[in-house]
């Protein structure tokens, strides 16, 4: 009958012999196999199990850790979940983000309430509120020349043992950027440089090599637009509400609002 209560004291007794150079929160469950560095900060009510952690990794509150992921500089809001066999390296998650298992994200932000699929790779993406990227997405690509005389990695890649190029023949990686409430679907591939408005929808398999206007969607490879998602009146209203700043209760209030396919009800109870 006492084991229930105790629980949280013995987690943390545990933690702290385990780990005595580790600031880890109340009632947070660490297994055998996890691996933490001095310096890394750990949340309360937290769960990770064989995880590792590099000395600037941060978790807050209420976060879910899979079996195998492994964090260096990585930051992530509250009520995080990042599943197994996932790679974070220089990463910042907002709240209540979803990372599904064996991804690799580098040098990335994602803003709350956003998911990624499993098995998706991300390089030098910012993402914004609410978001969804598809399984096996690749963003941030190495981009290949193709005016070269040879098209060989080794002639023109940033990283050690490439052949010297002059300054002009090299192509300058380009952070990517997806806007809020955006939709990347199955095995899309985004170019360096390329920006996804507010609302926009790229459809599976698609290749996208130029920018995307607010709720639009876009198909093929390269991807052209198919339509836009609602009438030009309507994007104007919900551009101005950008309801994906909301507070969370609000959010939550809206869910009913969120599954109709009536914006203009919508609109009509958001600006009310």
């Amino acid at each position: 009958m006492l084991r229930a209560p105790l629980r949280p004291w013995y987690h943390a007794c545990r933690n702290r012999l385990r780990f005595p150079q580790v600031r880890i929160g109340w009632a947070t469950y660490l297994d055998r196999d996890c691996r933490l560095e001095p310096g890394a900060l750990v949340g309360s009510h937290c769960e990770l199990t064989g995880a590792r952690l590099d000395q600037t990794t941060c978790i807050g509150d209420y976060c879910v850790i899979g079996r195998g992921s492994r964090f260096s500089g990585a930051t992530l809001g509250p009520g995080c979940t990042v599943e197994s066999e996932t790679e974070l390296t220089d990463v910042s998650l907002g709240e209540g983000v979803t990372i599904e298992a064996k991804c690799v994200l580098t040098q990335t932000r994602l803003g709350r309430g956003s998911a990624v699929a499993r098995e998706t790779y991300l390089n030098r993406v910012t993402v914004g509120n609410f978001a969804s990227i598809g399984p096996r997405a690749l963003l941030g690509v190495d981009t290949h020349p193709a005016d070269l005389v040879a098209s060989g990695q080794v002639f023109h890649a940033h990283r050690a043992g490439a052949v010297a190029l002059p300054n002009d023949s090299i192509v300058s990686r380009q952070p990517i950027t997806l806007g809020h409430d955006v939709w990347i679907g199955t095995q899309v591939v985004i170019r360096d440089g390329v920006h996804i408005a507010d609302g926009a929808i790229v459809e599976a398999g698609s290749m996208v090599d130029s920018d995307v206007p607010s709720y639009a969607m876009v198909s093929g490879s390269p991807a052209r637009i198919v339509r836009l998602r609602f009438s030009e009146a309507i994007i104007r209203r919900l551009l101005r509400l950008q309801w994906w700043h909301w507070e969370l209760a609000r959010v939550k209030a809206a869910r009913p609002w969120f599954a109709l396919s009536d914006p203009d009800a919508f609109l009509r109870w958001a600006e009310a």
